[in-house]
């Protein structure tokens, strides 16, 4: 396996919990790549579906965008999540990638989780995240890297950590957009980009199209305003930037298997809020 001179992984942040019986996280998304880590007892993780029973030592790699659900399975125990962008965008798609860690990664993780608190722009989490991924990632993944000198290249590696990081910005833009059903030549206008740029830019990094992206992260904020409560559905619907309940509903009902009807009755909403949507 080489060694490569440029190891680009970015934006790491990291947080750790201890729990208890009867722990859960509802199910959710995130925009960053994530690293789940049981450092003690036994949590189920469900990923688009799939339930990774991890125990302690076991870790999912989980791609941005796969609905996530944790809950834990023992008395108590403690986790570790990291936060971060790699340059494979394929790494932990599907329904997740289960890993073992053996000792030197164990210890790498448990490191980590003394920070406790979200991390980021640290270089010691920088420098022991990257260890821990040279330990538990199949070499595969690093032989796909330029090995480099550092003189010939300024490093392929290089260039796809500020690809990955213009990806960021242009969904934070999104993120910051979701009332406006905005079109890709308003996307490309706003990311300062071509049309066809832009194209390539998410195809290669993200796997879909941007307007697609950019659908996912307003059915997304959707979910969480039917699930805070106090809005209809069709107001929630008008907020994401859908120009009918009927358009909504569907992509919805396409997104996440059920209608925004069940999703806002599910978390308590008023009935008199409730549309037929």
């Amino acid at each position: 396996m080489s060694c490569p001179l440029y190891f680009p992984i970015q934006s790491i942040r990291l947080h750790s919990h201890r729990f208890q019986a009867g722990y859960s996280f509802r199910a959710h998304t995130q925009a960053f790549h994530q690293f789940y880590c049981v450092l003690e007892g036994v949590v189920a993780q469900r990923v688009e579906g799939t339930v990774h029973r991890l125990h302690a030592g076991e870790g999912v790699w989980i791609a941005p965008g796969l609905e996530r659900e944790p809950r834990a399975e023992s008395r108590s125990g403690e986790y570790m999540v990291v936060d971060f962008t790699p340059p494979w965008a394929e790494l932990g798609a599907g329904s997740g990638m289960v890993c073992k860690l053996d000792h030197e990664a164990l210890a790498d993780a448990r490191a980590l989780a003394a920070f406790r608190g979200v991390v980021t722009a640290n270089l010691r989490v920088a420098v022991l995240f990257h260890h821990l991924c040279l330990r538990v990632l199949p070499g595969k993944w690093f032989d796909r890297l330029p090995a480099g000198n550092g003189a010939k290249e300024p490093g392929k590696a290089r260039a796809v950590a500020e690809d990955l990081a213009r990806v960021e910005r242009i969904e934070q833009m999104m993120t910051a957009n979701t009332g406006n059903a905005l079109r890709l030549e308003e996307l490309a206008s706003l990311s300062g980009m071509s049309r066809s740029a832009l194209g390539r830019l998410f195809l290669a990094y993200r796997r879909e199209s941007p307007c697609a992206r950019f659908r996912t992260i307003r059915l997304e904020r959707a979910k969480q305003l039917l699930e805070d409560g106090g809005r209809s559905v069709t107001e929630v619907a008008m907020e994401t930037g859908f120009a009918t309940s009927q358009h909504f509903a569907g992509a919805f009902r396409k997104k996440f298997g059920r209608s925004p009807s069940e999703v806002f009755c599910q978390e308590g909403g008023s009935p008199d809020l409730r549309d037929d949507a």
